[in-house]
């Protein structure tokens, strides 16, 4: 399936995308991985609500989110 989206609308369709993407992204790190961050043992499987995150891809993300990087800009 596929939407044909003028010129026009093509920027507005991203910039709608990549903030729902950003939200999602925020919304999993507030709910599933920080609150979490001293018991490791249960961010190890993607949320049952999102059971379409592959394991390899929920561990890569659970690892970007608890790396000191993210912690110094998170607390900013």
């Amino acid at each position: 399936m596929a939407y044909v989206v003028g010129e026009g609308g093509k920027k507005m369709v991203l910039s709608s995308a990549a903030k729902k993407w950003k939200d999602f992204k925020s919304t999993l790190t507030r709910q599933f991985i920080l609150p979490f961050a001293n018991e490791k043992e249960k961010s190890k499987e993607p949320p049952q609500l999102y059971n379409f995150i592959e394991k390899s891809e929920w561990d890569a993300f659970v690892a970007s989110r608890l790396s000191p990087d993210f912690e110094a800009v998170h607390s900013e």
